[in-house]
Protein backbone atom coordinates (compact mmCIF):
# COMPACT_ATOMS: atom_id res chain seq x y z
CA UNK A 1 0.00 0.00 0.00
CA UNK A 2 2.83 2.38 0.86
CA UNK A 3 4.43 1.63 -2.50
CA UNK A 4 1.18 2.53 -4.33
CA UNK A 5 0.86 5.84 -2.44
CA UNK A 6 4.48 6.70 -3.21
CA UNK A 7 3.94 5.86 -6.89
CA UNK A 8 0.77 8.05 -7.11
CA UNK A 9 2.51 10.94 -5.35
CA UNK A 10 5.45 10.70 -7.77
CA UNK A 11 3.09 10.59 -10.78
CA UNK A 12 1.23 13.69 -9.54
CA UNK A 13 4.52 15.58 -9.13
CA UNK A 14 5.49 14.74 -12.72
CA UNK A 15 2.07 15.82 -13.98
CA UNK A 16 2.36 19.15 -12.13
CA UNK A 17 5.85 19.63 -13.55
CA UNK A 18 4.67 19.11 -17.14
CA UNK A 19 1.59 21.29 -16.67
CA UNK A 20 3.68 24.13 -15.30
CA UNK A 21 6.16 23.73 -18.12
CA UNK A 22 3.59 23.56 -20.95
CA UNK A 23 0.90 25.92 -19.67
CA UNK A 24 2.51 29.15 -21.01
CA UNK A 25 2.90 27.59 -24.46
CA UNK A 26 -0.72 26.41 -24.49
CA UNK A 27 -1.96 29.84 -23.45
CA UNK A 28 0.16 31.54 -26.11
CA UNK A 29 -1.35 29.31 -28.81
CA UNK A 30 -4.82 30.23 -27.66
CA UNK A 31 -4.01 33.98 -27.75
CA UNK A 32 -2.57 33.72 -31.29
CA UNK A 33 -5.64 31.88 -32.53
CA UNK A 34 -7.89 34.64 -31.23
CA UNK A 35 -5.81 37.45 -32.75
CA UNK A 36 -5.69 35.97 -36.28
CA UNK A 37 -8.28 37.61 -38.52
CA UNK A 38 -8.66 36.90 -42.23
CA UNK A 39 -9.62 40.08 -44.09
CA UNK A 40 -13.03 40.36 -45.70
CA UNK A 41 -12.64 38.79 -49.17
CA UNK A 42 -15.66 40.35 -50.81
CA UNK A 43 -14.08 42.83 -53.24
CA UNK A 44 -15.78 45.78 -54.92
CA UNK A 45 -16.74 45.75 -58.59
CA UNK A 46 -14.60 48.82 -59.26
CA UNK A 47 -10.98 48.20 -60.21
CA UNK A 48 -8.02 50.58 -60.04
CA UNK A 49 -4.60 50.60 -61.71
CA UNK A 50 -1.28 52.33 -62.32
CA UNK A 51 2.40 51.72 -63.13
CA UNK A 52 3.52 49.23 -65.79
CA UNK A 53 0.91 46.71 -64.65
CA UNK A 54 -0.69 47.11 -61.23
CA UNK A 55 -4.42 46.41 -60.96
CA UNK A 56 -6.26 46.13 -57.68
CA UNK A 57 -9.60 46.05 -55.91
CA UNK A 58 -10.59 47.11 -52.41
CA UNK A 59 -12.52 44.79 -50.09
CA UNK A 60 -15.95 45.80 -48.76
CA UNK A 61 -14.44 46.66 -45.35
CA UNK A 62 -11.92 49.02 -47.07
CA UNK A 63 -9.04 47.51 -45.08
CA UNK A 64 -7.48 45.21 -47.70
CA UNK A 65 -6.54 45.15 -51.38
CA UNK A 66 -6.34 42.32 -53.87
CA UNK A 67 -3.60 43.26 -56.34
CA UNK A 68 -2.08 41.83 -59.49
CA UNK A 69 1.38 43.29 -60.07
CA UNK A 70 3.31 42.44 -63.20
CA UNK A 71 5.84 43.47 -65.80
CA UNK A 72 4.12 44.00 -69.16
CA UNK A 73 7.26 43.42 -71.20
CA UNK A 74 8.32 40.23 -69.41
CA UNK A 75 4.76 38.87 -69.70
CA UNK A 76 4.68 39.81 -73.41
CA UNK A 77 1.08 41.03 -73.17
CA UNK A 78 -0.98 41.77 -76.28
CA UNK A 79 -4.57 42.11 -77.44
CA UNK A 80 -4.80 38.32 -77.42
CA UNK A 81 -5.54 36.65 -74.10
CA UNK A 82 -2.43 35.51 -72.22
CA UNK A 83 -2.83 32.76 -69.60
CA UNK A 84 -0.39 32.28 -66.71
CA UNK A 85 -0.13 29.61 -64.02
CA UNK A 86 0.98 31.30 -60.77
CA UNK A 87 2.89 28.19 -59.64
CA UNK A 88 5.19 28.55 -62.64
CA UNK A 89 5.71 32.33 -62.45
CA UNK A 90 8.65 34.31 -61.12
CA UNK A 91 7.25 36.92 -58.70
CA UNK A 92 9.28 39.66 -60.38
CA UNK A 93 7.23 39.06 -63.56
CA UNK A 94 3.79 38.41 -61.99
CA UNK A 95 2.56 38.53 -58.41
CA UNK A 96 -0.94 38.30 -56.90
CA UNK A 97 -1.41 39.40 -53.31
CA UNK A 98 -3.87 40.47 -50.65
CA UNK A 99 -2.59 43.22 -48.37
CA UNK A 100 -4.45 43.90 -45.13
CA UNK A 101 -3.97 47.40 -43.70
CA UNK A 102 -4.76 49.19 -40.47
CA UNK A 103 -6.32 52.15 -42.35
CA UNK A 104 -8.25 52.80 -45.56
CA UNK A 105 -6.90 50.59 -48.31
CA UNK A 106 -7.82 52.85 -51.23
CA UNK A 107 -4.61 54.87 -50.95
CA UNK A 108 -2.20 51.94 -50.69
CA UNK A 109 -1.16 51.17 -54.31
CA UNK A 110 -1.64 54.07 -56.71
CA UNK A 111 -2.50 57.18 -54.73
CA UNK A 112 -0.65 60.46 -54.94
CA UNK A 113 -0.47 60.43 -51.13
CA UNK A 114 0.07 57.91 -48.35
CA UNK A 115 -2.07 57.92 -45.23
CA UNK A 116 -0.15 58.84 -42.12
CA UNK A 117 0.58 55.84 -39.88
CA UNK A 118 -0.77 53.36 -42.47
CA UNK A 119 0.85 49.97 -41.86
CA UNK A 120 0.53 46.51 -43.37
CA UNK A 121 -1.21 44.23 -40.88
CA UNK A 122 -0.77 41.06 -42.93
CA UNK A 123 -0.02 39.99 -46.49
CA UNK A 124 -1.04 36.89 -48.46
CA UNK A 125 0.86 35.96 -51.63
CA UNK A 126 -0.62 33.94 -54.48
CA UNK A 127 0.67 30.36 -54.54
CA UNK A 128 -1.49 28.86 -57.25
CA UNK A 129 -4.24 29.74 -59.65
CA UNK A 130 -4.75 30.99 -63.18
CA UNK A 131 -4.26 34.59 -64.30
CA UNK A 132 -5.71 35.63 -67.67
CA UNK A 133 -4.76 39.04 -69.15
CA UNK A 134 -5.76 40.91 -72.27
CA UNK A 135 -4.80 44.40 -73.39
CA UNK A 136 -8.08 46.09 -74.36
CA UNK A 137 -6.75 49.43 -75.67
CA UNK A 138 -3.05 50.00 -76.20
CA UNK A 139 -0.98 53.20 -76.24
CA UNK A 140 -3.71 55.54 -75.04
CA UNK A 141 -0.94 57.94 -73.97
CA UNK A 142 2.73 57.89 -73.00
CA UNK A 143 3.84 58.45 -69.40
CA UNK A 144 6.84 60.68 -68.48
CA UNK A 145 9.12 57.61 -68.51
CA UNK A 146 8.19 56.96 -72.14
CA UNK A 147 6.11 53.85 -71.39
CA UNK A 148 2.62 53.36 -72.82
CA UNK A 149 -0.57 53.91 -70.87
CA UNK A 150 -3.21 51.32 -71.76
CA UNK A 151 -6.25 49.45 -70.45
CA UNK A 152 -6.11 45.80 -69.48
CA UNK A 153 -8.58 43.18 -68.29
CA UNK A 154 -7.45 40.55 -65.79
CA UNK A 155 -9.27 37.44 -64.63
CA UNK A 156 -8.14 35.37 -61.62
CA UNK A 157 -9.39 31.79 -61.26
CA UNK A 158 -9.06 29.19 -58.48
CA UNK A 159 -6.62 31.31 -56.52
CA UNK A 160 -4.83 30.15 -53.35
CA UNK A 161 -2.97 32.76 -51.30
CA UNK A 162 -0.89 32.21 -48.17
CA UNK A 163 0.55 34.50 -45.48
CA UNK A 164 3.81 34.06 -43.54
CA UNK A 165 2.02 32.00 -40.86
CA UNK A 166 0.78 29.48 -43.43
CA UNK A 167 -2.86 30.70 -43.25
CA UNK A 168 -4.59 30.38 -46.61
CA UNK A 169 -7.28 32.30 -48.47
CA UNK A 170 -9.11 30.77 -51.45
CA UNK A 171 -10.85 32.79 -54.18
CA UNK A 172 -12.84 31.20 -56.99
CA UNK A 173 -12.90 34.06 -59.49
CA UNK A 174 -12.17 37.79 -59.53
CA UNK A 175 -12.41 39.98 -62.64
CA UNK A 176 -10.71 43.34 -63.21
CA UNK A 177 -12.44 44.85 -66.27
CA UNK A 178 -10.73 47.40 -68.54
CA UNK A 179 -8.40 48.94 -65.95
CA UNK A 180 -6.35 51.97 -67.03
CA UNK A 181 -2.65 51.34 -66.24
CA UNK A 182 0.77 52.65 -67.26
CA UNK A 183 0.39 56.04 -65.58
CA UNK A 184 2.67 57.09 -62.74
CA UNK A 185 1.30 58.28 -59.39
CA UNK A 186 2.66 61.51 -58.01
Amino acid sequence: MLFLMHYLHSAMNRLHFWLLLLLPALLACEDNAESFVIPETSFTEESYGCLSLTVYKINSANDATLAVIGDRERLNLSSSESVFDLEEMDESALKVMITQLNKEAISYHCADFILEDQIVVDEWTGLSGTVKMTIIEDELATNPDGNPEYSVSVQLETLTLENANGDKIYLDEVIFSEVYVGWLPG
